[in-house]
């Protein structure tokens, strides 16, 4: 920037592609969550549910299974929302 006219604005997240604004906002995800994850829970397999990012940096929703057979019966988005699916094994609260 050079002169006082010149103003900073930031980029237009819609001019920069990827997916709608559930997808790209953290609080968009929470409340899917708050939403689906009874739902998701009382899924064959399912151990747990949370937040992460999936490969492309976007909020996604994390599902952790028991084991690898467990992931083919799950969806791959939740209301808009992509789905990171993760063998965990049995989870055990202390």
């Amino acid at each position: 920037m050079t002169g006082s006219d010149d103003a900073f604005l930031p980029p237009d997240p819609a001019a920069l592609g990827g997916a709608g604004p559930a997808a790209q906002d953290d609080s968009g995800v929470a409340a899917v969550l708050a939403r689906q994850t009874d739902a998701l829970m009382a899924r064959s397999g399912v151990v747990m549910v949370g937040e992460t990012r999936d490969a492309q940096g976007r909020p996604a929703i994390l599902v952790g299974v028991r084991t690898s057979r467990d992931i083919a019966r799950l969806p791959r988005d939740v209301d808009g929302v992509p789905v990171v699916l993760q063998v965990v094994g049995d989870v055990v609260a202390l």
